[in-house]
């Protein structure tokens, strides 16, 4: 008479997987290679066409100063001065040149309206911007209506696989929290209208050829 109970059974049978685990049917698979072809493109231009695709408004800068002039005249445009979130130093040098005042305490994370960041990297093929939550707080992205980004050439990578392996590669601390935006938040009413989501309204990327803020 078998006395053994249906989990002993069980158990037994997931101890032989273990053991012997099963040869893939699928030996000659690449893990490594790229699931997407190389593309021809520049990829500022890929970049940019995929940004503003997803709902992004671009703001291409040759220089430092042209970007102070830029915030200068948007600042003005969209009322952003006394609205604004920052804790980056560079960014806030950048801030302070065009006149935009600004706050960096945890408290104006939640009551400032607009919120700045830096990238860490810009995702040619899909218009996506990665950047660390460290520079920027998680507060600031469930009250911001504006989000205003800033990044350099050299940013620009082809993919997410890139970026990972350079962040490997780069023998820093890796970031506690990696968060990538692609697109404006959308959804879809009972009468199909479409409308914003949840998150903010607006978003702009300064992209800089030269991050360097020296007189």
């Amino acid at each position: 008479m078998d006395e053994t109970t249906p989990k002993e059974k069980i158990f037994k049978r997931i101890r032989e997987a273990l053991i012997t685990p099963l040869e893939s049917p699928y030996p000659n698979l690449d893990l490594e290679g790229s699931i997407m072809p190389d593309t021809n493109e520049y990829l500022d231009i890929l970049f940019a066409e995929n940004f503003v695709r997803m709902g992004g408004k671009f703001v291409y800068c040759e220089s430092v100063s042209v970007a102070i002039q830029s915030l200068h005249v948007l600042g003005l445009q969209e009322n952003w001065s006394n609205n604004i979130y920052c804790r980056d130093e560079t960014i806030g040098t950048l801030l302070h040149s065009a006149g935009l005042s600004y706050g960096n305490s945890p408290k104006d994370a939640v009551v400032k309206k607009v919120g700045c960041c830096a990238c860490k990297y810009l995702l040619a093929r899909t218009g996506s911007m990665v950047f660390d939550s460290s520079q920027v707080g998680r507060k600031i992205f469930a009250s911001a209506e504006v989000l205003l980004f800033f990044a350099t050439m050299r940013e620009l990578v082809p993919d997410m696989k890139t970026a990972l392996k350079q962040i490997k590669e780069s023998r820093q601390p890796f970031p506690s929290m990696l968060s990538t935006w692609t697109g404006l938040s959308k959804i879809t009413d009972i009468d199909m209208d479409e409308k914003n989501g949840l998150g903010p309204d607006k978003i702009f990327l300064f992209l800089i050829d030269e991050f360097e803020t020296k007189e």
